[in-house]
């Protein structure tokens, strides 16, 4: 992270001293101009102001055939006529730069265009994995696996049947990260079930899940070791962030919003991990949007 911000720091750097560079030429063109035109002012000053302290009409025809008019003459324009005499303007040439530099949408938005670029540089990202089609009329797994909803029912038979899914993938070293998008379902559980293989045909321990749910009776509920407690927050997380830390037995969930911490809790099994989701109860079709496993790529092609 630090190597990318130094480089985007010496990209700034470049572009503006490019940007300096160029006004700075145009600012010394202007200079060597001015003092071209301060030392022509000063040479007809020192022709034409002598004739000020001649006061013999004679000697000034004189002055005036051999010298003021030759050189009022050259300080006309074309466009001049002997009704309407005009003389050229020594500035009209000459530009005036902006006393500051700007560098555009660098300038204005440069946190935006920092953060976007450095979102390429982030490693490790929130991982993708794929969830288990468990064959059930009453769930829809998405294809490739990232999104699961409750099907749409036309009875009231089973309305609070709750079933969910696991992921293919299995965890038991290292530290993973995932996010699921809840966004305003009112009923929805996200999670860790160990030893997920097993339990599909044997008696579901107590100590095999940790379960955060949000229920729409009830609000958001703790699930650990069977016991449900209650979590008092004041966010509705439109994503939920989930961190398996294998090597401390350690599960945690955020708020991926604003990435404040909801809950962390310890487990003690010594089995393999999977995530679970189950996308809540039918809820006579309020609830039947699904719950998706959010997946980050991004463009880390030459800037």
């Amino acid at each position: 992270m630090h190597q990318f911000l130094r480089q985007k720091e010496a990209e700034v750097k470049k572009q503006l001293e490019k940007e300096e560079k160029k006004v700075t030429e145009v600012m010394q063109k202007n200079l060597s101009l001015i003092n071209l035109r301060f030392t022509e002012s000063k040479r007809n000053d020192d022709i034409l102001q002598p004739a000020l302290e001649i006061d013999q009409p004679d000697h000034f025809l004189q002055w005036w055939s051999e010298t003021g008019f030759p050189q009022t003459g050259a300080m006309q324009t074309d466009r001049g006529t002997p009704s309407n005499t005009q003389y050229m303007s020594k500035v009209n040439d000459l530009i005036v730069r902006t006393g500051s530099f700007f560098l555009g949408p660098h300038e204005t938005h440069l946190q935006f265009f920092v953060w976007k670029e450095m979102l390429g540089s982030i490693k490790p990202v929130p991982e993708s994995l794929t969830l288990k089609d468990p064959r059930s009329t009453y769930l829809k797994v998405s294809p490739g696996g990232a999104r699961i909803r409750q099907t749409d029912r036309v009875t009231v038979l089973y309305k609070n049947f709750n079933p969910g899914t696991v992921s293919e993938e299995n965890f038991q070293t290292g530290q993973h990260y995932w996010e699921i998008e809840v966004g305003e379902k009112p009923d929805w559980t996200v999670g860790i079930k160990m030893d997920a293989e097993t339990q599909l045909n044997a008696a579901k321990s107590a100590e095999s899940e940790i379960l955060l749910h949000l229920k729409h009776s009830k609000g958001y509920v703790l699930t650990c070791d069977g016991k449900d407690s209650t979590l008092n927050t004041r966010d509705k997380p439109q994503k939920i962030g989930l961190y398996l830390d294998c090597e401390r037995k350690q599960v945690s969930f955020y708020n991926a919003d604003n990435m404040s911490r909801l809950a962390q809790i310890n487990y003690k099994l010594m089995k393999p991990c999977c995530l679970t989701l189950v996308p809540g109860l039918y809820l006579d079709g309020i609830n039947c949007d699904p719950l998706t496993v959010c997946s980050y790529k991004f463009n880390t092609g030459n800037r």
